[in-house]
């Protein structure tokens, strides 16, 4: 990977040698290209290689954090379900589920989340500190499903 990634920048802008792992878990650590996990998110959206029972177990809240998220101003935006599945949060809310996965590590942000029905989604990877600062912005610009965009407004 050395030279193929791109270099992280803190919140001042200064620039950060990149950290590449040497051990690997499933829920951390994915090396690839925006281009690349966008296919794998499209892959997942439209079934491609699985089983309904599959699909439906990724759908699934496995892990409830309802309890945990819906405090506070998150309270009156609360989803109907809200809590992780296998590898993947799982937000129902208004009849729609969406599946996001974010990653944060030293001056990197990332985002993806596709409604499981629409089969609208967004992939950003950003090489900043300020990453989530801009997610918000991007998410409206691109018209992402204003129920979930209110649900990540509520929780900032």
């Amino acid at each position: 990977m050395a030279g193929n990634i791109a270099q992280p920048t803190d919140k001042d802008g200064h620039w950060l040698q990149p950290v590449i792992a040497t051990e690997f878990v499933a829920a951390d650590l994915v090396y690839t290209t925006p281009t690349q996990y966008a296919s794998f998110v499209e892959s997942l959206m439209t079934g491609a290689g699985e089983t309904p029972a599959i699909r439906q177990l990724r759908e699934s809240v496995l892990t409830d954090r309802k309890a945990e998220m819906c405090v506070g101003k998150l309270a009156k935006l609360c989803p109907d379900e809200v809590g992780f599945g296998p590898g993947w949060e799982v937000i129902k809310m208004h009849g729609k589920t969406f599946l996001m996965h974010t990653g944060i590590d030293e001056g990197v942000f990332t985002l993806g989340f596709f409604g499981t029905g629409s089969r609208d989604g967004v992939i950003v990877f950003t090489n900043s500190a300020n990453g989530p600062k801009v997610i918000l912005p991007l998410l409206k610009l691109l018209k992402a499903d204003p129920d979930f965009v209110q649900y990540l407004e509520a929780q900032v």
